[in-house]
């Protein structure tokens, strides 16, 4: 089972505000990693003006490997760190947008500066969570608050689905990156 460990809030202090972005760690990421790269060769490439990956939507039943293990570590794990994030700034109660995406990336694939939320897809709280970390390139850059993450296995990154945190991720440069990701929006949107 794995356990958050832990919340680190980035660039907060009694001078630098609150720039709403909590980073969480799980242990024992053997998980993640086994989960992403038992479907990774299920993800669909996808290719638009702002992104190169491939893409696999956990939401369809019978189309990924280990759906039950992968459904308890959400119900588990990643849902009450979503529940941390929505008391802790006040939200509405949150319902995610689709059961998950798994995310491929493989050298020179990224993703350029974007926000989740738009008129086509109302989001208001974004999730990253992070299956592996043996790959060059791939950093969570948050352009508008220069702020650079480095992913690390097992790292969760939860924040506002805003323009206000526009975000890319940068080109691989060496190896896949795994990562999944969800929107959650409010009850009744």
């Amino acid at each position: 089972m794995l356990v958050p460990t832990g919340v680190a809030e980035l660039h907060t202090s009694d001078t630098q505000p609150d720039n709403c972005i909590r980073i969480f760690q799980v242990n024992e990421t053997d998980f993640l990693k086994e989960f992403a790269e038992s479907n990774g060769d299920l993800c669909s490439l996808g290719h638009t003006h702002k992104r190169v990956t491939g893409i696999l939507n956990l939401g369809w039943a019978g189309k990924h490997r280990m759906a039950a293990e992968f459904d308890k570590f959400v119900r588990s794990e990643l849902e009450p760190l979503v529940e941390e994030y929505r008391k802790q700034y006040g939200l509405h109660d949150l319902v995610p947008e689709v059961k998950w995406l798994l995310l491929r990336y493989d050298k020179n694939h990224y993703f350029d500066s974007h926000s989740d939320d738009s008129p086509g897809f109302v989001r208001r709280v974004s999730v990253v969570v992070y299956a592996n970390d043996e790959y060059s390139g791939g950093d969570l850059v948050f352009d508008k608050l220069g702020i650079t993450i480095k992913p690390k296995a097992g790292m969760v990154v939860v924040f506002p689905s805003s323009y206000t945190h526009s975000h890319a991720s940068t080109p691989i440069t060496d190896g896949v990156k795994y990562s999944l990701v969800n929107w959650y929006s409010f009850l009744g949107e």
